[in-house]
């Protein structure tokens, strides 16, 4: 569930899982990105020559392919915590989309990455946003079902908070 979210049988917000001090630096942190993406805009040239441009996409790709490793290993396994694998490779996948499609070099090449994009990348970070969403369900529902009906407002703490996540869910 989500910090900043009522459960169905809680009466507060459940606690955040960072400092009170990261949101707003993050927020003052993207204030100040726009002036320099204006700044980026205005100077930067319209065309480069890359030096290592080949090792930079295989690099690249590199990582992708880890991230599309790790995430369907972890989806495989059963394992809790597969959300974080899964939004990596859906950021992966769409910065990967974005620049193919920006840095095609000719016509034909963009149309084949804007197709890849659209019938490939995008689908399969949809996919990964979906298991981020879907996992966070079935752990809400696992922790829920699995507590004593006495305890569904009670959040669990300490180690046997890990050992629910690890149970089947068991059927209404």
């Amino acid at each position: 569930m989500q910090p900043d979210t009522l459960g169905p049988d809680e009466g507060t917000a459940a606690p955040s899982p960072v400092p009170p001090w990261v949101g707003p630096v993050f927020l003052v942190l993207a204030a100040l990105t726009v002036p320099w993406l204006v700044y980026l805009g205005i100077t930067l040239p319209h065309r480069v020559l890359a030096r290592h441009y080949d090792l930079a996409w295989v690099g690249f790709d590199v990582g992708l392919a880890f991230a599309l490793l790790r995430t369907g290993w972890v989806a495989a396994r059963g394992r809790a915590g597969v959300e974080l694998p899964a939004v990596a490779t859906a950021t992966l996948l769409v910065v990967d989309a974005w620049f193919d499609v920006v840095t095609a070099p000719s016509r034909a090449e963009a149309l084949f990455a804007l197709g890849s994009a659209v019938f490939v990348e995008l689908p399969l970070a949809g996919l990964c946003i979906w298991i981020v969403y879907h996992a966070e369900q079935v752990r809400a529902q696992r922790l829920h079902f699995l507590r004593l009906p006495g305890q569904r407002g009670v959040q669990p703490a300490g180690p046997a908070a890990g050992e629910l996540l690890e149970r089947p869910v068991m059927p209404d």
